[in-house]
């Protein structure tokens, strides 16, 4: 069975707006203080699926090293730049496809 792994690379703008919101680079995933997570639902062979990454940016919970929530005006700036970045599936390992989410 092939192993599917999916991970998004923001740009540099993408990369500045979340580290001056949040407080560091969420996408680093071994580096990051908050985490995230993916699924991918089973995909038949010359078929399609569906899949979710998502991000954890703060928590509510008071005592704690992890961000405070952002802003609605923080979270605006996340979202206008959401898709300034590329998405990378990895297969067994190994890069097989890069799609850059930018719209324009």
């Amino acid at each position: 069975m092939n192993q599917i792994k999916l991970k998004i690379k923001p740009n540099q703008e993408l990369l500045s707006v979340v580290e001056d919101t949040v407080g560091s680079n969420i996408y680093n995933v071994n580096k990051s203080k908050i985490g995230g997570g993916q699924g991918i639902e089973e995909i038949p062979a010359h078929g399609t699926g569906k899949f979710t990454i998502y991000y954890n940016l703060s928590t509510d919970k008071q005592g704690n090293k992890l961000p405070s929530i952002p802003t609605k005006e923080e979270l605006k700036r996340i979202k206008e730049n959401a898709l300034e970045s590329t998405l990378i599936v990895s297969e067994n390992g190994e890069e097989i496809a890069h799609f850059n989410l930018n719209k324009n």
